[in-house]
């Protein structure tokens, strides 16, 4: 058997029919994807056949995707509705609105880090008030273009949106000043840790931009290193950028000072606001289950009720092993687009999404400059989910499956 082999275009093939299942679908349309999908899985078994190989020759990507396709349910999808029509699909009633296309705003990137450098960058020659300006006149320039396009097809994409949220939020002159303030602040215990371990040389480039995680820390080139941090982190006390650089550095023993500032009512406050002003929502509706449900049924069943309600997502890639991820730095629970599937039984997505918000519950465990999150009082909680040997199951076989 042929190992290595590689098929282009199915794996991007299922997450395009992914997308369109969020929307509700015409009988037309729906035809359309049905010879997409029947076209995509014989060209597969054609070019296997030619090179005389089977799917486990394939990558697992790939054998994900193909496994994806053969259990979409098209029949399954929500239908639209034809106002005055007497087709089949008129009794019908839309269970979300279409997804429309996105757009990007031209030159927007460059001019955000434009602005991140010149706020970042010890040696910048541009005067603050300069930057301030431009941010403001970003803002400006952006909510001009989205009220503009409010009655057209599209809409801005999530990445910008995310950019809009930070000059909305910074083109105010006391989160401006902030923000100067905050960097400063980094700087300090950041260059005085590098120096002291030798590893990154350079000048020290403090951003604070939309990303996930805590930190991102690189030697940017020969004489300059570059720092960035989440937006939310300028609400930070000063002293917190201590833990930060030792985290970043590995400059002293860790500890959950950092983590637990993340998870503050400040810093979900900051969060919210920056949200808000930019306009993102997260995907909790898939194509075959719904997250917010799925919540509300754990939270009420395991939680009396009161568990406070994470951002919910579902990830745009299909996994074989990892089904759930709880980030505890944005409260987010993210599930894995591999169990948006109608094969895959409501209390399974229930059982990954109590596993997640068990995390949320418990927190880590700090010992020896490490986190823990799996500890024996997690296991035991989790084995409290009515049909957790059952769901196990189901996602043990799964991860083979598609492994």
């Amino acid at each position: 058997m042929r190992q290595g082999l590689r098929i282009n275009g199915v794996v991007r093939a299922a997450q395009r029919l992914r997308g369109e299942l969020r929307a509700p679908l015409s009988s037309q349309r729906r035809e359309v994807l049905r010879a997409v999908i029947v076209r995509t899985l014989q060209a597969v078994s054609d070019i296997l056949r030619e090179h005389g190989a089977s799917e486990a020759a394939l990558p697992a990507p790939t054998r994900r995707a193909l496994a994806y396709l053969r259990n979409i349910d098209l029949d399954a999808a929500p239908r639209t509705v034809v106002v005055g029509s007497s087709s089949e699909d008129a009794p019908h009633k839309a269970e979300r609105p279409a997804r429309a296309p996105t757009w990007r705003v031209a030159g927007l990137s460059s001019r955000f880090e434009a602005c991140v450098r010149a706020l970042g960058d010890a040696r910048s020659t541009v005067q603050p008030q300069r930057v301030f300006e431009r941010i403001e006149g970003e803002h400006r320039h952006l909510e001009r273009l989205i009220e503009h396009h409010a009655d057209k097809s599209g809409a801005i994409s999530p990445e910008h949106l995310a950019l809009r949220g930070w000059f909305a939020f910074f083109s105010r002159r006391e989160e401006f000043d902030g923000y100067r303030r905050a960097v400063a602040a980094a700087r300090g215990p950041m260059t005085s840790a590098m120096r002291r371990q030798r590893r990154f040389r350079g000048d020290l480039v403090v951003h604070f931009r939309p990303m996930r995680g805590i930190f991102r820390l690189r030697q940017s080139g020969a004489e300059e290193v570059t720092l960035r941090l989440p937006t939310a982190m300028v609400r930070f006390d000063p002293a917190l950028f201590e833990a930060v650089a030792v985290l970043a550095l590995g400059a002293g023993e860790r500890d959950g000072r950092v983590l637990a500032a993340m998870q503050s009512p400040a810093y979900r406050e900051a969060l919210a606001e920056f949200e808000a002003l930019s306009g993102v929502r997260p995907a909790e509706q898939g194509a075959a289950h719904d997250l917010s449900a799925s919540f509300a049924r754990v939270n009420e069943a395991y939680f009396g009720g009161r568990m406070a309600r994470p951002r919910l997502r579902w990830s745009d890639r299909l996994t074989s092993c990892k089904f759930g991820h709880y980030d505890f730095t944005i409260d987010e629970i993210q599930l894995s687009a591999t169990l948006d599937a109608p094969n895959v039984p409501e209390f399974v997505i229930d059982a990954v999404m109590y596993h997640e918000l068990l995390h949320k519950e418990h927190g880590l465990t700090w010992a020896g400059g490490r986190g823990f999150a799996h500890t024996p009082e997690f296991r035991r909680d989790e084995r409290r989910f009515a049909r957790h040997d059952e769901a196990d199951r189901f996602l043990n076989d799964l991860a083979r499956w598609r492994a």
